[in-house]
């Protein structure tokens, strides 16, 4: 579903990742983007409307993607030499797959 800030971003006239996936099997939400979701009942239907295809579903696998090739990244650094090396490296990967996991 769409958060608290994508539907915040809509209403400030920013389309998001689920939105722009959304618009290639609703073509009715490209109206809706370009003229950046301003007239009354926009943010709501371009809601509705993303609710209704994948948009969402490809985003999370874009994130999930990048995520993971963040985490192997991170696999191929150098040995560490420092003492706290280990727990930043854990600190990353931490943070790459929170960003996939969260819930807003």
């Amino acid at each position: 579903s769409l958060g608290k800030p994508t539907l915040s971003d809509l209403k400030s006239g920013i389309a998001t990742a689920p939105v722009l996936f959304a618009s290639q099997e609703e073509p009715q939400l490209v109206d809706l983007t370009l003229r950046k979701f301003k007239y009354e009942g926009d943010v709501d239907m371009a809601s509705r409307l993303v609710a209704k295809t994948s948009g969402v579903k490809k985003t999370m696998e874009v994130a999930e993607m990048h995520a993971s090739k963040a985490i192997k990244a991170v696999d191929t650094f150098p040995p560490a030499r420092g003492k706290y090396a280990e727990v930043c490296r854990d600190a990353l990967r931490h943070l790459a797959n929170s960003v996939v996991t969260r819930r807003t």
